[in-house]
Protein backbone atom coordinates (compact mmCIF):
# COMPACT_ATOMS: atom_id res chain seq x y z
CA UNK A 1 0.00 0.00 0.00
CA UNK A 2 1.31 3.45 -0.85
CA UNK A 3 1.57 6.36 1.51
CA UNK A 4 3.80 7.71 4.24
CA UNK A 5 4.09 6.74 7.90
CA UNK A 6 6.21 8.13 10.72
CA UNK A 7 8.13 6.92 13.76
CA UNK A 8 9.98 8.59 16.62
CA UNK A 9 13.66 7.76 17.05
CA UNK A 10 15.80 8.69 20.04
CA UNK A 11 19.12 10.49 19.47
CA UNK A 12 21.68 12.04 21.87
CA UNK A 13 20.22 15.50 21.21
CA UNK A 14 16.56 14.52 21.52
CA UNK A 15 13.77 12.71 19.73
CA UNK A 16 13.59 12.87 15.93
CA UNK A 17 10.42 12.29 13.91
CA UNK A 18 11.28 10.22 10.81
CA UNK A 19 8.83 9.93 7.91
CA UNK A 20 9.17 6.81 5.76
CA UNK A 21 7.50 5.13 2.80
CA UNK A 22 4.91 2.54 3.78
CA UNK A 23 6.75 0.12 1.49
CA UNK A 24 9.71 0.06 3.89
CA UNK A 25 10.63 1.67 7.20
CA UNK A 26 14.15 1.96 5.77
CA UNK A 27 12.96 4.23 2.94
CA UNK A 28 13.12 7.63 4.61
CA UNK A 29 11.32 10.62 3.13
CA UNK A 30 12.08 13.31 5.72
CA UNK A 31 13.11 13.81 9.33
CA UNK A 32 12.38 16.62 11.80
CA UNK A 33 14.40 17.21 14.92
CA UNK A 34 17.31 19.06 16.46
CA UNK A 35 20.61 18.75 14.54
CA UNK A 36 19.17 16.63 11.72
CA UNK A 37 21.22 17.00 8.52
CA UNK A 38 19.41 16.57 5.23
CA UNK A 39 19.83 17.31 1.54
CA UNK A 40 17.51 16.74 -1.40
CA UNK A 41 17.93 17.39 -5.11
CA UNK A 42 15.51 20.21 -5.72
CA UNK A 43 13.45 21.12 -8.74
CA UNK A 44 15.17 23.94 -10.62
CA UNK A 45 18.68 23.01 -9.46
CA UNK A 46 21.54 25.02 -10.98
CA UNK A 47 24.07 22.70 -12.63
CA UNK A 48 25.80 25.46 -14.63
CA UNK A 49 27.94 26.92 -11.85
CA UNK A 50 29.80 25.59 -8.83
CA UNK A 51 27.29 27.12 -6.41
CA UNK A 52 25.39 23.88 -5.83
CA UNK A 53 27.23 21.12 -7.68
CA UNK A 54 30.68 20.26 -8.94
CA UNK A 55 30.01 18.91 -12.45
CA UNK A 56 32.88 17.28 -14.34
CA UNK A 57 31.97 16.54 -17.96
CA UNK A 58 33.86 14.15 -20.22
CA UNK A 59 32.88 14.81 -23.83
CA UNK A 60 29.67 16.39 -25.09
CA UNK A 61 27.52 15.51 -22.10
CA UNK A 62 24.97 17.39 -20.03
CA UNK A 63 23.06 17.41 -16.79
CA UNK A 64 20.03 19.67 -16.95
CA UNK A 65 16.86 20.35 -15.03
CA UNK A 66 14.10 17.81 -15.54
CA UNK A 67 12.14 18.23 -18.76
CA UNK A 68 9.35 15.75 -18.05
CA UNK A 69 6.76 15.71 -15.29
CA UNK A 70 8.21 14.39 -12.05
CA UNK A 71 11.84 14.49 -13.17
CA UNK A 72 14.22 16.74 -11.25
CA UNK A 73 17.25 16.26 -13.49
CA UNK A 74 18.38 14.48 -16.66
CA UNK A 75 21.92 13.35 -17.47
CA UNK A 76 22.71 12.67 -21.15
CA UNK A 77 25.95 11.21 -22.51
CA UNK A 78 27.37 11.27 -26.01
CA UNK A 79 27.68 8.05 -28.05
CA UNK A 80 31.38 7.83 -27.22
CA UNK A 81 32.90 5.27 -24.88
CA UNK A 82 33.59 6.70 -21.38
CA UNK A 83 31.81 9.94 -22.20
CA UNK A 84 29.83 11.15 -19.21
CA UNK A 85 29.18 13.43 -16.25
CA UNK A 86 30.45 13.22 -12.67
CA UNK A 87 28.17 15.24 -10.36
CA UNK A 88 28.75 15.96 -6.66
CA UNK A 89 27.12 18.33 -4.19
CA UNK A 90 29.49 21.17 -3.28
CA UNK A 91 30.94 20.55 0.17
CA UNK A 92 30.98 17.34 2.19
CA UNK A 93 27.98 17.57 4.53
CA UNK A 94 27.76 13.93 5.69
CA UNK A 95 29.98 11.61 7.68
CA UNK A 96 29.12 8.10 8.83
CA UNK A 97 29.83 7.69 12.53
CA UNK A 98 29.01 5.08 15.17
CA UNK A 99 25.44 5.37 16.42
CA UNK A 100 24.39 8.05 13.90
CA UNK A 101 21.84 6.70 11.44
CA UNK A 102 22.12 7.89 7.84
CA UNK A 103 19.82 7.28 4.86
CA UNK A 104 20.51 7.78 1.15
CA UNK A 105 18.13 7.08 -1.72
CA UNK A 106 17.49 7.90 -5.37
CA UNK A 107 14.87 6.99 -7.93
CA UNK A 108 16.50 6.61 -11.36
CA UNK A 109 15.43 5.57 -14.86
CA UNK A 110 17.93 4.67 -17.60
CA UNK A 111 17.09 4.76 -21.30
CA UNK A 112 18.89 1.53 -22.18
CA UNK A 113 19.55 -1.80 -20.53
CA UNK A 114 22.75 -2.55 -22.44
CA UNK A 115 24.93 -1.83 -19.44
CA UNK A 116 26.00 1.75 -18.88
CA UNK A 117 28.48 2.84 -16.23
CA UNK A 118 26.87 4.58 -13.26
CA UNK A 119 27.34 5.22 -9.57
CA UNK A 120 24.90 6.80 -7.12
CA UNK A 121 25.42 7.32 -3.41
CA UNK A 122 27.77 9.13 -1.04
CA UNK A 123 31.44 9.57 -1.93
CA UNK A 124 34.54 11.50 -1.01
CA UNK A 125 35.32 14.46 -3.26
CA UNK A 126 36.46 13.01 -6.59
CA UNK A 127 36.03 14.35 -10.12
CA UNK A 128 36.50 10.88 -11.64
CA UNK A 129 34.61 8.36 -9.51
CA UNK A 130 34.42 6.12 -12.60
CA UNK A 131 37.20 5.91 -15.19
CA UNK A 132 37.70 3.36 -17.95
CA UNK A 133 34.76 1.27 -16.67
CA UNK A 134 36.16 0.99 -13.15
CA UNK A 135 35.44 2.57 -9.76
CA UNK A 136 38.21 4.86 -8.54
CA UNK A 137 39.93 2.85 -5.80
CA UNK A 138 41.34 6.04 -4.28
CA UNK A 139 37.85 7.08 -3.23
CA UNK A 140 35.80 6.31 -0.17
CA UNK A 141 32.17 5.67 -1.09
CA UNK A 142 28.87 3.95 -0.32
CA UNK A 143 26.19 3.30 -2.91
CA UNK A 144 25.17 1.40 -6.00
CA UNK A 145 26.89 0.95 -9.36
CA UNK A 146 26.90 -0.89 -12.68
CA UNK A 147 29.96 -1.07 -14.94
CA UNK A 148 29.31 -1.96 -18.59
CA UNK A 149 26.98 -4.65 -17.34
CA UNK A 150 23.37 -5.04 -16.33
CA UNK A 151 24.52 -6.29 -12.90
CA UNK A 152 23.50 -3.90 -10.10
CA UNK A 153 26.05 -3.87 -7.30
CA UNK A 154 25.72 -2.64 -3.70
CA UNK A 155 29.10 -1.33 -2.67
CA UNK A 156 31.15 0.39 0.00
CA UNK A 157 34.86 1.16 -0.02
CA UNK A 158 37.72 2.69 1.92
CA UNK A 159 40.62 3.33 -0.45
CA UNK A 160 40.70 0.05 -2.42
CA UNK A 161 39.29 -2.04 0.43
CA UNK A 162 35.70 -2.75 -0.56
CA UNK A 163 32.67 -4.97 -0.06
CA UNK A 164 30.21 -5.70 -2.87
CA UNK A 165 26.96 -7.62 -3.30
CA UNK A 166 25.28 -8.16 -6.67
CA UNK A 167 21.51 -7.82 -6.61
CA UNK A 168 19.26 -10.45 -8.19
CA UNK A 169 17.33 -7.96 -10.36
CA UNK A 170 19.32 -6.51 -13.25
CA UNK A 171 19.47 -3.09 -14.83
CA UNK A 172 16.63 -2.37 -17.25
CA UNK A 173 14.66 0.62 -18.53
CA UNK A 174 12.17 0.68 -15.65
CA UNK A 175 12.42 3.15 -12.78
CA UNK A 176 14.26 1.75 -9.75
CA UNK A 177 14.84 3.00 -6.21
CA UNK A 178 18.44 2.63 -4.99
CA UNK A 179 18.87 3.05 -1.22
CA UNK A 180 21.07 2.34 1.73
CA UNK A 181 20.55 2.88 5.45
CA UNK A 182 23.47 3.06 7.84
CA UNK A 183 22.02 1.90 11.15
CA UNK A 184 24.87 3.30 13.20
CA UNK A 185 26.94 0.12 12.85
CA UNK A 186 26.21 -1.64 9.55
CA UNK A 187 25.28 -0.65 6.00
CA UNK A 188 21.96 -2.06 4.75
CA UNK A 189 21.33 -1.87 0.99
CA UNK A 190 17.88 -1.85 -0.61
CA UNK A 191 16.72 -2.10 -4.22
CA UNK A 192 13.10 -1.13 -4.82
CA UNK A 193 12.58 -1.26 -1.02
CA UNK A 194 13.77 -4.89 -0.76
CA UNK A 195 16.81 -5.67 1.40
CA UNK A 196 19.68 -6.91 -0.79
CA UNK A 197 22.63 -7.00 1.60
CA UNK A 198 24.08 -5.95 4.92
CA UNK A 199 27.75 -4.96 4.88
CA UNK A 200 29.61 -4.90 8.18
CA UNK A 201 33.17 -3.96 7.14
CA UNK A 202 34.96 -1.13 5.30
CA UNK A 203 32.39 1.47 6.30
CA UNK A 204 33.97 4.81 5.30
CA UNK A 205 34.29 7.37 8.08
CA UNK A 206 35.62 10.33 6.09
CA UNK A 207 33.38 13.22 5.05
CA UNK A 208 31.15 12.36 2.09
CA UNK A 209 28.90 14.14 -0.38
CA UNK A 210 25.86 13.05 -2.46
CA UNK A 211 27.18 11.94 -5.86
CA UNK A 212 25.96 10.55 -9.17
CA UNK A 213 27.95 9.51 -12.24
CA UNK A 214 26.79 8.35 -15.67
CA UNK A 215 29.15 7.32 -18.47
CA UNK A 216 28.71 5.60 -21.82
CA UNK A 217 29.60 1.94 -21.65
CA UNK A 218 32.02 -0.11 -23.75
CA UNK A 219 29.33 -0.28 -26.45
CA UNK A 220 29.67 3.52 -26.81
CA UNK A 221 25.91 4.02 -26.86
CA UNK A 222 24.36 7.33 -25.83
CA UNK A 223 22.84 7.01 -22.39
CA UNK A 224 20.35 8.98 -20.30
CA UNK A 225 19.54 8.87 -16.61
CA UNK A 226 16.36 10.52 -15.35
CA UNK A 227 16.47 11.46 -11.67
CA UNK A 228 13.02 11.62 -10.10
CA UNK A 229 14.42 12.25 -6.63
CA UNK A 230 17.64 11.91 -4.66
CA UNK A 231 18.07 12.61 -0.94
CA UNK A 232 20.24 12.04 2.11
CA UNK A 233 19.19 12.32 5.77
CA UNK A 234 21.42 11.88 8.81
CA UNK A 235 20.43 11.84 12.45
CA UNK A 236 22.59 13.31 15.22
Amino acid sequence: MGGISSKMLQTPTGDVLVFHDNASEASWVDAIGRDVRKWELRYGSDFTTACEYTVTVIGADTIVQGVTAGARALITTAAVENSGANVQVVGTPFQLASGKKCYFGAKLTFNTADGNDFFVGLASTDTALIAAHAIDVAASAVGWYALSSTALVAYNEIHANSVTTTATPVLDTSAHVFEFLYDGTNLNFYLDHALVAQHTTYVPTVVLTPSIVLQSSATAAAETCKIDWMRCIQLP
